[in-house]
């Protein structure tokens, strides 16, 4: 196998790995709608990539440019691009009640205990 085609291979397995990686990570934090987009994610990309490969047989100048582009994606999405903002924080003046945060209120049923309670406490 030349060296075009381990590349390939090797950047399709590294965007299939991501994907499977986020996937299971979010099962694990019980969140299935990303689990679910990462999965389909993932199902698309590597029967588009690795069958793409399979049954088009692409020249290896094809096989590169694949590759590059995908590893132009990677580096341009994880260069900070634009100016730095500083974060301006004031000052906190009371105590934070951390269900107030919208993390924690996304776990609270509608109808359930913690449900009612909290909005109890915050009709608005």
């Amino acid at each position: 196998m030349d060296i075009v085609r381990i590349i390939f291979f090797a950047f399709g397995a590294a965007v299939c790995g991501f994907f499977a990686l986020f996937a299971y990570t979010s099962l694990r934090e019980q969140k299935p709608r990303a689990a679910t987009v990462s999965a389909i994610i993932l199902i698309l990309f590597g029967l588009t990539w690795f069958g793409g490969y399979y049954y088009l047989e692409p020249s290896p100048a094809v096989m590169l440019y694949a590759a590059g582009t995908v590893a132009l994606f990677v580096i341009f999405f994880f260069i900070p691009l634009g100016q730095r903002h500083p974060i301006e924080t004031g000052i906190i003046s009371g105590k934070v009640d951390e269900r107030d945060v919208a993390f924690a209120r996304e776990e609270y049923l509608p109808g359930s205990e913690k449900y009612n309670q909290y909005y109890a406490m915050r009709p608005e």
